[in-house]
Order: C-alpha cells, then structure tokens, then sequence
C-alpha cells in the first residue's frame, strides 16, 4: 500500500470536478478503458468529483467529448507538478541546489580536531605532525588516508609517542596519543676537561667542577684544556663543568651592488574576493583579466568563530596592487652600513645565540664593477668551552 501511494506521488495526481448529464457513463468508460480513478463523489448539484492521474487526464478527454461532459481541474498532488512549481520559480529552485550543496560539503570536510592524552607535549606538536599527514580543519573527509596509515604517519614524525590513534567522528576528528616513558638518565660522573673550542683570548672563568688552568687575557688554542677534570693528585677526578668566556674574532667578507633594484607601489589596485571551503578557494568578486604589468597580491583571510571554535569556511580578500621597478643608488658610506649590517646578522647565524658582539671594523674596501667589495672584522664573546672525557 504504501509502496503505491509513493508510485502515485510520483507519477502526480489531480482532483477534477465533473458536470454533464451522462456521468454514470463515464465512470463505466473510464473503469473500462483502465483509467486510474479513485475517492469518487456524487454532488447534490449533479456533478461529481474524484481523483485521477495526471498521466490519465489525456486519456479521459476522448470520454468526456464522447459523453458531453465537461471538466474543471482541482488540487494537483505530486512530484510532476512540485517540479513545475520549483521551475516557475527559477532563483529559488537554484538557490536551493546551492544550499543543498552547501549543505553537502559542510557535511563532508573536517570540522574540529581533538587531541587527548598529551601531558609533556603540547596538543600543538601533535596538530602540527597531523597537518603534514592530511589532517586539519576543512580537508575533505573522503579524500583522508587510512586511519592505520595516518597513525603510523604521526607516530613517525612525533618519536616521543609510543602509541596513536585516530579515528573520524562525523566531522570531527579525534586523535588519541600514549607519550613514551622517558627512562631515567643517570647523573654525568664520567671524568672529563673542559677544552677550548676555538682560537680566542679568555675573558673569564666559571669553574662548577674541576681546576682552572687558564688566567683572563691568555690566548687559547683550540683543544687546549681550560677547566682540568684532575684533581692534581694522580688519582681523583671529576666530571669538569664551568663557562669559558673568550674574545673571537670573525671575517665576514661580502659585495655590496651600489645600485639596487625595488619595487614601488603606483597606488593602483584593484580587489579580488574567494570563498574559501576547505582549502579549495572559489572566486566570488574581481573576475577579468589582470591590467597591470606588475602586481604584487596581498591576501588577508576572515574568519569565523563561535567561541573557541573556527569554521572550516573563510572568506580571502586579496588587494593586487599595481607595482613598477625603481633602482635607489647607495653612497659608499650607507653601503659600509649594509656592509655592517649583514656581516653583524651572518656572525651572529654562526655563533647560535651563545656570545655577543662587542665590536665590529672595516678592514678592506674596494669598488668595482658598481660593487663594494669590504671585508668585515668582528669581534665576539662567547663559551668556547667544550667537555672532553679523559
């Protein structure tokens, strides 16, 4: 029964009011002819009414010319005349295709990610190694690699978990951790020095353990002992440990082009805008081709949040702003600047944060070819100590 109500549904249905003066008849004709006709009503005014199928109506008209009768449609039921509905009112029948769409894809991308069990790590270190897999908010759920891959992929990336899983929750992705037991590392007492790990002029020393073998203003080699591991008895020694501050000196050498080239914004742009699913940007605004020569795009993301918690949806506001090449000339004296500057951020690359720079002097200069040629030399200071086991 109810498979046929939904096959009547689909097929669409119309109540129809019938007048004339031989409406037995009809029904006879139209019960003879295999026409689909149901809830018929006898009317005190002589008429009748009933329900037939829309695909029926072409049928009954031979009927009603046949009997003089005429008919007057009623309520129509069904998916037909939904359509024809829906198609008279084209914005909406799109605008609902959209929302189903809409309504698809929001259904169907990574929404949240939560990460339980970390106690030394932070939830960040373990978003961070899921990203690289695939795994971050708005990244298409159907197109996730297998769980057992993404756990295997986590746990290669973060050594410090014995154990992951992951598994996906409707649009939200949960992502279990165990940290690995660190074992328990036993005191240093192995007998060592403390050396000198470059060439430099000692500044100061902060012995922990062991015996100083150097005084300020003494110049080191590299490998010399400074803070000595032995007691001076033959027999007793320690885990030497201190700070050894000296002078070093480092050469930087460079070019400087006296004239370089930049770009310089003409104040002319124009606005580009993309609705952002996911990662997969689609363009709403600024359509046409690009009119500048040289551009320079500066994107600026909006989102949204309810609380704590950020949307996988996003729109990006891009500005292309129209750029044209410009050279600004350096004088020698703003190009030893440079010069100075570089060389300051390269020895302080080298040195990782350990020393400070103290002075720095410009020991050659040389202009050639639009170049200046300069050799920096700088002075630093810094722990040049470094354990050495006996």
């Amino acid at each position: 029964m109810f498979s046929r109500l939904l096959l009547d549904y689909y097929k669409g249905f119309v109540v129809v009011t019938i007048t004339g003066n031989r409406l037995p008849l009809l029904v006879n004709l139209a019960n003879e002819a295999g026409l689909w006709i149901r809830d018929i009503v006898y009317r005190s005014n002589g008429s009748i009414q009933m329900t037939i199928l829309r695909s029926d109506v072409r049928r009954l008209r031979p009927l009603l010319k046949q009997t003089k009768s005429k008919i007057h449609f009623g309520k129509r039921t069904g998916l037909p005349f939904l359509w024809q509905r829906a198609w008279r009112r084209k914005t909406f029948l799109a605008g609902s295709i959209v929302f189903l769409c809409f309504l698809y894809a929001l259904t169907s991308v990574v929404w949240s990610i939560e990460v339980d069990g970390t106690k030394k790590l932070s939830p960040e270190t373990i978003l961070a190694a899921a990203e690289s897999t695939g795994i971050h908010k708005g990244a298409w759920i159907g197109r996730l690699p297998d769980t057992a891959l993404l756990q295997a992929e986590i746990l290669d990336k973060v050594p410090e978990l014995s154990w992951v899983g992951v598994s996906v929750e409707g649009t939200k992705v949960r992502i279990q951790v165990l940290e690995k037991i660190p074992p328990v590392q036993p005191a240093p007492n192995q007998p060592q020095h403390i050396v000198a790990g470059k060439k430099g002029v000692i500044e100061r020393v902060l012995a922990e353990k062991g015996v100083v073998q150097v005084q300020p203003g003494q110049l080191v080699n590299p490998g010399e002992v400074v803070i000595s591991g032995s007691l001076g008895d033959g027999r007793s020694a320690v885990h030497a440990k201190g700070i050894v501050e000296a002078k070093v000196w480092y050469t930087t050498r460079m070019q400087i082009p006296l004239e370089q080239g930049r770009k310089v914004y003409t104040g002319q742009s124009f606005k580009k805008k993309y609705f952002i699913l996911g990662s997969f940007p689609i363009q709403v605004w600024g359509y046409g081709q690009n009119p500048y020569a040289n551009s320079e795009e500066q994107a600026v993301d909006q989102e949204f949040h309810i609380g704590s918690f950020t949307f996988p949806v996003k729109v990006r506001h891009v500005d292309v702003k129209e750029t044209v090449d410009d050279k600004i000339a350096f004088t020698e004296a703003e190009a030893k600047q440079e010069a100075l500057r570089q060389a300051e951020a390269d020895v302080t690359a080298r040195i990782g944060g350990k020393g400070r720079i103290t002075s720095q002097d410009i020991l050659h200069v040389r202009i050639e070819h639009g170049k200046l040629d300069v050799e920096v030399f700088t002075e630093v200071i810094e722990d040049i100590g470094k354990p050495q086991p006996f």
